[in-house]
């Protein structure tokens, strides 16, 4: 019986997973005529120069913390105080590194240049990049409790 459930929830995963791929190629081929005829070529080339910078600060902030608690998690899976331990040193680590990331990039960039307001709005990438890390470790505790 308990292979079967696994069974089951490893072919879940993957249709989850196959979908987010399938919907990570589509949404782009849609919305990518229509933002570059919005914004026209010099705007998208603020954007993507706008974005390359915030991208730094992303890669900072997240540093292959991801990967690394994943690996951690289910090295200790069967040893909850240490699984804990791990979790909470992990998600610690990644709040430091982005806040750090988050307020240099505000210093920066933010507060004066000549791309002021593109770097106010990609500010917000950066709080997804941060999110989306909590979510990640939110679900990965889920499935392994």
């Amino acid at each position: 019986m308990e292979n079967k459930k696994k069974k089951k929830s490893v072919a879940k995963n993957y249709i989850y997973n196959l979908m987010f791929q399938v919907l990570k190629v589509i949404l782009p081929i849609i919305t990518t005529p229509y933002v570059s005829r919005v914004l026209g070529a010099e705007n998208i080339g603020i954007y993507g120069y706008t974005l390359s910078i915030s991208a730094y600060f992303i890669l900072f902030g997240s540093l292959g913390v991801a990967m690394y608690g994943q690996r951690e998690i289910a090295y200790n899976q069967e040893n909850k105080k240490e699984y804990s331990k791990i979790f909470g040193e992990i998600v610690i680590f990644r709040i430091i590194t982005m806040s750090i990331s988050m307020i240099i990039f505000g210093i920066i960039f933010v507060s004066h240049g000549q791309y002021d307001i593109y770097y106010r709005i990609l500010l917000f990438v950066l709080d997804f990049s941060y999110y989306s890390f909590l979510f990640n470790i939110l679900q990965i505790s889920l499935l392994i409790s």
